[in-house]
């Protein structure tokens, strides 16, 4: 028997998220390795696209076997898939404008959605809080230590890119993860080192996002802790050490390294947000020379850079999207993320215990998205889709055994039967 229990350990559930978790891991190391400039045997950012695009391969099998055996999704997978077979579509309708050819730019494209299929199917049983925490906290300490030995060594790069400046935001993605452990000193460690890293990095949108998702993470914590003056001094007491962090290291990293992000925020009006202004105002007027035809389907996939006048990407989600995908896509992808929202109301409603980290993810995203971009950047917006798929599962899981439990109430006396094996385990926290 106690065979048989080892082997039923590795189950396709198993394998799924295996597969998530190694495949992220290595585009993330090897993606900082190229970043930095590091040559690595192992981590070679040449096998990326390759490996990205195997992903997408077994994602697109799972999803049509669990179609086919008539396995339920919840609506957010079916709108995710509409949306990804739309930009699909439109990009095939534009590909002359695309410098890569269509196995590698589909790999990239549709690397986001590889990982929600995928990490929903490894998730959706919601039991594996216990792996997340090592797997997700390992892969942390790698890519902050990758991190820091660049910043630590800056000097000695002859010329700094912005893709150097901009791995920062692997840090900060790994934010809604960390505010999943319930263990508040590990908490605050993760924390304390994501705000150290952000402080050195002197981005604005970055420090402007992790402040604004802390914030809104201790608020939904002060909600759900109900009337419990307990929890609530508690919640603003752990609120107070970050805060006080924050200073130290703001304090610290302005001595030591003369570096001070909130001068970097008084520049705003003479840098016009690193020409943010001249870059949405460069794409609106772009867009609005679009005849019907291309309102409606967009340019295809990274548009803006491959296409338009400036060179650059539209530093902005939504704006991007239009460009890219049209209107149609536009809408699909509002849908979309209506339905993130909706989620996380509903863990507010229902005092899920990754309420406030749900909620953090998405302030995030909307920090970033508007002021910056993911989209089109795969190996940063897999970080916030896999949280994201991992609380979708186990929020459905729940939502499932609320309905087998109702389902139990209902027995052969007087339809007041009991099933007491029915049970909340699937909630899942770190």
């Amino acid at each position: 028997m106690q065979y048989i229990g080892k082997k039923q350990k590795y189950n396709k559930i198993n394998v799924l998220f295996a597969i998530v978790y190694l495949i992220n891991g290595y585009l993330i190391i090897s993606n900082l390795c190229s970043i930095y400039n590091m040559k690595n045997i192992i981590f070679n950012a040449r096998f990326s696209t390759w490996i990205m695009g195997l992903m997408l391969i077994i994602s697109a099998f799972c999803f049509f076997i669990n179609v086919i055996n008539r396995n339920k999704f919840p609506l957010i997978i079916w709108i995710s898939a509409i949306f990804a077979f739309w930009t699909v579509l439109s990009t095939l309708f534009n590909y002359s404008i695309q410098k890569d050819n269509i196995f590698i730019t589909l790999a990239n494209q549709l690397f986001w959605w590889s990982t929600l299929i995928l990490g929903y199917l490894a998730f959706r049983k919601g039991k594996k809080a216990k792996s997340m925490k090592i797997t997700v906290g390992g892969l942390f300490f790698a890519v902050f230590i990758l991190y820091m030995q660049y910043v630590l060594n800056i000097n000695k790069y002859v010329f700094v890119t912005p893709n150097m400046v901009n791995s920062y935001y692997y840090c900060l993605l790994f934010l809604p993860f960390v505010l999943t452990i319930k263990k508040t000193y590990i908490k605050n460690i993760f924390i304390g080192l994501i705000m150290f890293a952000a402080l050195l990095s002197m981005k604005r949108t970055a420090f402007l996002a992790i402040i604004l998702s802390l914030m809104v993470n201790y608020s939904v914590m002060m909600l759900i802790s109900g009337r419990s003056i307990r929890k609530k001094i508690r919640v603003f007491f752990y609120f107070f050490i970050v805060a006080a962090l924050s200073f130290i290291f703001y304090d610290f990293i302005k001595e030591t390294y003369n570096l001070d992000i909130l001068l970097r925020f008084k520049s705003i009006e003479i840098d016009g947000g690193s020409g943010r202004n001249f870059i949405y105002k460069s794409v609106w007027y772009e867009l609005i020379e679009f005849d019907f035809a291309f309102w409606l389907i967009g340019k295809g996939y990274n548009g803006v850079l491959l296409n338009s006048s400036i060179g650059l990407s539209a530093h902005n989600d939504f704006l991007e999207v239009l460009y890219d995908y049209g209107l149609i896509g536009l809408i699909l992808y509002t849908i979309f993320i209506a339905k993130l929202i909706k989620y996380g109301i509903d863990s507010i409603k229902t005092k899920h215990v990754n309420a406030d980290a749900y909620a953090a993810s998405l302030m995030i995203f909307f920090t970033i998205s508007m002021a910056s971009h993911l989209i089109i950047y795969p190996t940063y917006f897999m970080l916030l889709i896999l949280f994201w798929a991992w609380q979708i599962g186990g929020l459905e899981s729940s939502n499932n055994n609320v309905k087998v439990m109702k389902l139990s109430r209902i027995g052969p006396e007087n339809g007041r039967g009991e099933n007491k094996s029915a049970n909340f385990s699937n909630c899942t926290s770190i």
